[in-house]
């Protein structure tokens, strides 16, 4: 795994919708384990916020109050929509902050095999096999579980309750919905999206959205 032993511990959430409120919390179990890893100190929502809002005492920051804080601290996009979040992670980077890689103490992975690069989110319950490699600002939902030799490239989501089998190859900004499963060597192209409990057992296109058992391309 890929981390930064000079940043400092002070964290921004990317976004403040209810998977926000999700990454505050995994902030708070890694702070159980290991103390003082993460001081959260806001969530960032768009340009410009009113004044006073918050979530759970944390308050709630517009760009106009970034632009006022030192560089030094990190931020990780709490935004499940792929596009959505690469803008998000561009403009925050553009402002000299650096990127905060977020693993659930839970999470079972080989660090001996398994790379996760910065940014990325893995949450509570997952299962990460040898030999995986996942991309930078990868979400990794709750209770998930990954084959052995599999590759997440960067910006790839995982839904609640996915399962891939050993050698998935799941393509940059591809969104993989609740409950899907995609049957081993298998692939999913660029910005694809795999709907809710889909089983896909062929390799999916870039850029459509397939459904169903099996899987197939509705759009």
């Amino acid at each position: 795994m890929k981390t930064d032993s000079n940043r400092s511990n002070k964290i921004i959430i990317l976004g403040s919708s209810s998977f926000a409120r999700e990454v505050a919390w995994l902030i708070s179990e890694i702070n159980q384990q290991r103390p003082n890893t993460w001081k959260l100190i806001g969530f960032w929502d768009g340009e410009e916020v009113s004044p006073g809002r918050s979530i759970n005492t944390i308050p709630v920051i517009g760009l106009n109050v970034i632009k006022t804080l030192s560089s030094d601290f990190s931020a990780v996009a709490a935004i499940g929509n792929p596009s959505i979040r690469r803008r998000a992670v561009t403009q925050a980077l553009e402002l000299g902050c650096s990127s905060a890689t977020l693993i659930h103490p839970s999470v079972h992975f080989d660090p001996e095999t398994t790379t996760i690069d910065k940014g990325s989110i893995v949450c509570a319950g997952s299962v990460i096999s040898v030999g995986v490699s996942i991309g930078s600002h990868v979400v990794v939902n709750w209770n998930c579980t990954i084959g052995h030799d599999s590759t997440l490239d960067d910006f790839v989501t995982l839904s609640p309750g996915c399962h891939l089998s050993g050698f998935s190859d799941i393509h940059r900004g591809s969104y993989i919905g609740a409950g899907a499963v995609i049957i081993e060597k298998h692939s999913i192209g660029e910005n694809s999206v795999i709907g809710a409990g889909a089983v896909v057992t062929t390799d999916i296109p870039a850029n459509v959205t397939a459904v169903g058992i099996p899987a197939r391309t509705i759009k």
